[in-house]
């Protein structure tokens, strides 16, 4: 990976959702490296450095991420809080969305530290394609915080 590339973490509750996700974000020459983590201790061993990921740099640190709800081994609200607890990701910003039938209850989502939440529309591919203008933006316009060690 390369040390200036930005990187997009994507947090899906399956390993086929986090790949088609990956996919699709890939398509039209996306600016960021993406990077998947399938569960609440994943995406925290990668953001902290931690596990797998001890040793990992500054540079790895992503400029957004995307956060599925429905997490095998958490709810997403609870992700979300802990995220904004450490001094390392309470600035990162922090696109939630929902793949589950059920629609997650929207003031939660916020007050739990989301900068945005998505809902999936009909269809996966419209869907997938919002992601992607989405994080797109996270890598290409917005002015990230300072990085925090």
């Amino acid at each position: 990976m390369e040390e200036d590339k930005k990187v997009v973490l994507v947090v899906a509750g399956t390993a086929s959702l986090a790949r088609t996700l990956r996919d699709a974000l890939k398509r039209e020459d996306f600016p960021c490296e993406v990077v998947l983590a399938h569960d609440r201790v994943g995406a925290l061993d990668y953001l902290l450095g931690r596990g797998t990921h001890a040793g990992r740099g500054n540079h790895m640190i992503p400029s957004v991420i995307l956060l599925d709800l429905a997490l095998p081994d958490a709810e997403g609200s609870e992700v979300l809080r802990e995220l904004r607890t450490h001094e390392r990701t309470k600035l990162l910003p922090i696109v939630a969305f929902s793949s589950s039938e059920q629609k997650p209850e929207t003031n939660s989502i916020y007050t739990s530290g989301a900068n945005s939440y998505i809902s999936q529309r009909a269809g996966f591919e419209p869907f997938a394609e919002v992601l992607q203008r989405v994080a797109r933006y996270w890598c290409d316009i917005n002015e990230p915080p300072p990085m925090v060690a």
